[in-house]
């Protein structure tokens, strides 16, 4: 899984040309406390849903790797 750290103290986020030309001209965000979810403002909704899924399914085979390398 691709990932992009960046600061934003600044309030100001670069995003990078390769998702700025998936994504295309205007975005929606969708946050809370721990995590935001970023997808194209004309998306299907089903598809920004399966597109997290996945998001999260990865995350937790990170959880499970991290936790093997701990034994």
């Amino acid at each position: 899984m691709v990932r992009y750290r960046r600061n934003i103290r600044s309030g100001v986020v670069r995003i990078p040309q390769e998702v700025r030309e998936a994504f295309g001209d205007e975005i929606e965000m969708a946050p809370n406390l721990r995590s935001m979810a970023v997808y194209p403002a004309n998306e299907e909704k089903r598809k920004v849903i399966r597109s997290l899924q996945l998001i999260i399914k990865d995350l937790k085979q990170e959880i499970d790797e991290e936790k093997e390398a701990c034994k």
